[in-house]
């Protein structure tokens, strides 16, 4: 599994806007309860700004998860040493406030170091339900099922994508009467210009 997949996984289980959700996991990882809060709060923003950087006041983050000043500038200063976030004081709304970044491949990288074993067997289940739900999907809206290499083929893509966009895209190619790779990787992204071999899917 690529990094956008394993960050994808993991948003599964952490944060929220108005939820503090805390994976035991990051808290043995963090090393604290604080710093996993906001670890976790940090990711779960991460792809909800256009340039994954996060500006917020200490006033903020106690209305958001209820730690203190003190407490964000201790749980940042550990996650930043450790290489997992970045911070930067810049202008946001005509004010100075600290920004905050996750350092995907990082953290990623550490994590999966950390999780070992387990966390390889949590994404092996992850693949199998994606490939359940293709399946089931293909019989639906194919009336046929999904071959290994179309299987592989549109794991890639849901790894690439998400889930969700890759079985809206499928959807519409069967709308328009024609499923082929080329055709839901366009649904995808129509700036693709990609070739495909025949005969796989619909062509």
């Amino acid at each position: 599994m690529n990094k956008q997949g394993i960050i994808s996984l993991i948003k599964n289980f952490v944060g929220s806007s108005n939820l503090l959700v805390i994976p035991t996991k990051l808290i043995e990882f963090t090393g604290g309860l604080d710093t996993a809060l906001l670890l976790s709060q940090i990711i779960y923003w991460s792809d909800k700004t256009t340039d994954g950087w996060i500006a917020k006041s200490y006033r903020e983050w106690f209305d958001e998860i209820r730690l203190s000043e003190y407490e964000v500038r201790s749980s940042a200063k550990k996650l930043e040493a450790e290489g997992l976030i970045m911070t930067k004081l810049k202008q946001f709304a005509g004010a100075p406030k600290i920004h905050y970044k996750l350092n995907e491949e990082v953290f990623v990288e550490k994590f999966m170091k950390f999780l070992g074993s387990d966390m390889k067997e949590q994404v092996e289940e992850e693949n199998s339900e994606i490939r359940e739900q293709l399946q089931k999907l293909f019989l639906m809206v194919a009336n046929r099922m999904l071959t290994p290499f179309e299987v592989a083929e549109m794991e890639k893509l849901a790894k690439s994508y998400g889930k969700e966009k890759l079985f809206e895209a499928i959807k519409e190619c069967a709308k328009e009467g024609r499923i082929t790779l080329k055709g839901v990787e366009l649904k995808l992204n129509p700036e693709l210009r990609v070739t495909k071999k025949k005969g796989v899917l619909y062509d």
